[in-house]
């Protein structure tokens, strides 16, 4: 296939978007985007920059393409934070690592959808059963792809495949020696001298389990920053200042937002993805040119009580919202618990096996694997993990839902017919009592009983909570803000 690269400085640094038509590709991409003959990549993976063996790769922070035998292969993350968008039609298959993009190429526009919200947030059910095809536009059809790569051949047919697998971990020595092996390979990809672009480590640190841990295993490898918020939701104290002194580590804090600002909204709800990950923004600067690792995924991983799964299945959306702030800022996002999350299985065993009863606390917020790594770094017991704490701003609960934190979709309102306005007004009020009540209901005792009476209420409250009939107008409205920074590519003609 004939191969085409155009760099458009103009672009957010690290974003793409591929045409695939006739026999070629095209790649239009920013300035931080690794590209060259038959390769283009932003962020990083665990193998030799110089060896391009993308496709070998169990862990890959970040997305691209290579050109194979068999024709492109496109690589989205080995996480589900991000994925890949991609639309076929005219003759042409478009894809990319922004939504966004894909829509202002095509000069698309999404369908009002109230149900939209549920369909991003399936990326909780895990690789086999999330939502593939996404929104509908005025263009057709656009989906999604999570974690498999995805094989375009010459004749225009597709095909999914698997990422590789990180090997055993029966004990807890394999299992961290794996993530230490892992993340210097990542790091060393990131930092290599023949990139265009060279990334540093920079750990984000709380006084909660998962980061703790990240932060401990970068430190071993070298990273001597990190970045906190001071604050959880609620105000309450969530620094991790104590632990980042603790272990010679230079740390930056910075206040948890309250309120964001419209941009700022809207650069987190264009992604589909809730939002939720704003609070992020204060950390723009600090950030850039990083790989920035976090804990997402860790209450999965790392909990004693979680069900393991093979389809890295979540608890919720956390952390899905930064795509579009990470093209922008230009970092690589490593959620260091997605590593080998494959194997949840064996790594369950370890955290409920005997030889981990010494770093068990009991309790409904005991994460053993973490707590052994910090606590053997020299970091004391009670300096992280008493208490969960959470930072995301849940704009979908009505007591987080403050004047201009959702966006302002009046115009997309006022083009609903009128019986549409009233039905989305009524389901708008009914939202919130029937997310509380679902909420108590899967809590209740009597456990078979409540759940049938909450499916019945709202099936699914890690969907439903993201079904809240404005999203998809806010959803729309932030798209409309998103787009101007990727006009310059222009619209294809058709």
């Amino acid at each position: 296939m004939i191969w085409n690269t155009d760099l458009v400085a103009s672009l957010p640094p690290m974003a793409w978007l591929a045409e695939c038509a006739a026999g070629g590709v095209t790649f239009y991409h920013g300035e931080a985007v690794e590209a060259g003959p038959g390769f283009v990549f932003e962020g990083a993976w665990a193998g030799a920059f110089a060896q391009q063996d993308l496709a070998s790769a169990a862990t890959v922070v970040g997305s691209g393409a290579a050109l194979s035998g068999d024709g492109v292969l496109f690589i989205p993350p080995s996480h589900t934070l991000e994925g890949l968008y991609h639309h076929a039609g005219d003759g042409c298959f478009t894809i990319s690592n922004s939504l966004v993009f894909v829509l202002e190429r095509l000069g698309a526009t999404p369908a009002y959808d109230p149900h939209c919200g549920r369909r991003f947030a399936s990326a909780v059910l895990g690789i086999e059963d999330y939502a593939r095809p996404l929104i509908s536009t005025d263009r057709g059809p656009v989906e999604r792809l999570l974690h498999g790569n995805l094989l375009l051949r010459p004749d225009g047919r597709t095909e999914q495949l698997r990422k590789p697998t990180l090997g055993p971990c029966p004990t807890f020595q394999a299992y961290r020696d794996s993530l230490r092996s892992e993340l210097a390979a990542i790091f060393l990809n990131a930092a290599d001298a023949a990139r265009r672009r060279r990334y540093r480590p920079v750990s984000t640190c709380s006084s909660g389990y998962d980061s703790t841990a990240c932060l401990v295993l970068a430190r071993e490898l070298g990273c001597d920053r990190a970045v906190t918020l001071t604050t959880a939701r609620g105000g309450v104290d969530d620094s991790g200042a104590e632990i980042a002194a603790l272990l010679g580590v230079e740390l930056q804090p910075f206040e948890r937002i309250a309120r964001a600002t419209p941009e700022q909204m809207a650069e987190f709800v264009a992604t589909g993805m809730g939002g939720e990950d704003v609070i992020y923004s204060a950390f723009d600067s600090a950030v850039a040119g990083s790989v920035l690792l976090t804990g997402f995924h860790g209450d999965k991983i790392w909990s004693r009580d979680a069900k393991p799964n093979v389809v890295l299945g979540r608890g919720d959306i956390s952390g899905s919202s930064m795509g579009e702030f990470r093209l922008r800022t230009g970092f690589i996002h490593l959620p260091v618990p997605f590593i080998g999350a494959l194997r949840h299985a064996e790594i369950a065993a370890i955290s409920n096996g005997a030889e981990m009863a010494p770093w068990a606390v009991g309790g409904g917020y005991d994460r053993p694997i973490p707590r052994r790594i910090a606590e053997e770094a020299g970091v004391p017991r009670s300096a992280f993990g008493m208490t969960k704490k959470a930072a995301s701003m849940l704009l979908f609960r009505d007591d987080e839902a403050q004047p201009n934190t959702r966006g302002n979709p009046g115009h997309f309102l006022a083009d609903l017919p009128l019986a549409r306005r009233a039905a989305l007004r009524l389901r708008e009020r009914l939202f919130e009592p029937r997310l509380s009540t679902a909420y108590r209901l899967d809590r209740a005792p009597l456990r078979p009983l409540a759940h049938r009476l909450r499916d019945l209420l709202a099936a699914d409250p890690r969907l439903f909570e993201h079904d809240r009939p404005t999203a998809s107008l806010e959803f729309r409205s932030a798209v409309a803000a998103i787009r101007p920074r990727y006009s310059a590519v222009g619209t294809r003609r058709t």
